[in-house]
């Protein structure tokens, strides 16, 4: 079961090193000859992976942001909305948060 999302994992993100080794196996031959040998992960995971129907080009890839997430600049929130909740008619509300927030810009 590990080894299967590991595959599936490793299917989306084809520059690790690990992807050929694993969906490109090589020596099925020597291994099938050689019943004592551990075969490699590509070579035991491939009926599983039949088995469940996987196919490489249908998987997305795993794509990286060029800017490390903690280097991006924290949205400002403003809570003043929460100053204008007043049991006043939807209409007035309305008309008063269009004037007083139209000058608002999401920078």
């Amino acid at each position: 079961m590990l080894s299967i999302q590991y595959s599936l994992r490793l299917g989306s993100f084809p520059s690790n090193p690990a992807y050929n080794t694993v969906f490109n196996p090589k020596f099925k031959a020597s291994f099938s000859s050689k019943p004592n040998q551990i075969p490699t992960l590509g070579i035991r995971i491939a009926p599983e992976l039949e088995k469940i129907g996987f196919k490489r080009n249908t998987v997305s890839r795993l794509s990286v942001p060029a800017t490390s997430p903690w280097l991006l600049r924290h949205p400002e929130i403003g809570l003043s909305i929460q100053l204008y909740i007043l049991p006043i008619k939807p209409s007035l509300l309305l008309r008063f948060l269009k004037s007083d927030f139209t000058n608002c810009v999401i920078a």
